[in-house]
């Protein structure tokens, strides 16, 4: 069975359900309605803005990780460029992974912060996010990666984050 919306909205990757079931938002900020009823199932309920297209290279900005908290009122996303953060392109010096938290009434962009670089010692190293997870708190958990050039297995760093 085919999507009512083939080609119309932007669908991809990484996807998190409400934790009520009611709610699919998917890695290019696209936002579904689930029903147990197939013609009132996979309804488009609206878009949460990501950052805009890389005017060079035209390329979109999709989530690598998102979380729904467990009360429902917010969504959290890490998010990198599709274009710079392939690691075949060969373009990861400019790979920045941003994280925005959304409300999920409106679907209007709550926060919004990139990673900061991560000192070591006399380096300043690019983080890049790789998870994202709610704590019952409300808080965040962000797993991000860390490496340099040189350096075969990557650091792993653990934030927890108020949004």
């Amino acid at each position: 069975h085919d999507s009512r919306y083939h080609g119309e909205f932007p669908f991809c990757g990484r996807v998190a359900i409400s934790p009520d079931g009611r709610k699919l938002y998917t890695g290019c900020g696209a936002t579904l309605n689930t029903a147990s009823v197939l013609g009132n199932d996979m309804v488009y309920a609206g878009q949460m803005t990501l950052s805009p297209v890389d005017p060079v290279r035209l390329q979109p900005y999709v989530a690598v990780g998102l979380s729904v908290a467990p009360t429902n009122a917010s969504v959290a996303l890490l998010e990198e460029n599709q274009y710079t953060c392939d690691a075949r392109i060969g373009l990861l010096d400019e790979c920045h992974t941003r994280l925005s938290v959304y409300d999920t009434a409106t679907l209007t962009r709550r926060s919004f912060r990139g990673l900061a670089p991560y000192e070591r010692n006399s380096d300043r190293l690019k983080q890049s996010g790789r998870r994202v997870m709610h704590r019952s708190d409300g808080s965040l958990i962000v797993i991000a990666e860390v490496r340099t050039r040189n350096e075969a297995p990557p650091t792993w760093l653990l934030h927890r984050l108020n949004p």
